[in-house]
């Protein structure tokens, strides 16, 4: 976010307002524009890989990473309107209103 504030919003808010289905598949896009991990959306807007379940992008993305710190929310893209969109996107489409 350009102010620095952290976000409130989080991937439950997207869900309830419908920018995300439950079942919609999130992918980690790799540089040569393959797709790596992938991850599915529950009901309650958290974040399914395998059996492991996330409350947030950052957890998931971090499993995927070996560990390492990542934002999630840039990590994780979702397919719409043609093109691969990172989820980052979504939120911001919520806070503009």
């Amino acid at each position: 976010m350009p102010t620095g504030k952290r976000s409130q919003i989080g991937l439950r808010d997207l869900v309830k307002t419908g920018l995300l289905k439950p079942g919609d598949k999130l992918v980690q896009r790799q540089r040569n524009g393959t797709i790596g991990a992938t991850a599915r959306i529950t009901k309650d807007g958290d974040l399914v890989i395998g059996t492991r379940h996330f409350t947030t992008p950052s957890g998931a993305a971090s499993l995927v990473l070996d560990g390492a710190a990542v934002n999630g929310w840039e990590f994780w893209r979702y397919y719409s309107d043609g093109r691969w969109v990172r989820i980052s996107e979504l939120r911001s489409r919520l806070e503009k209103g």
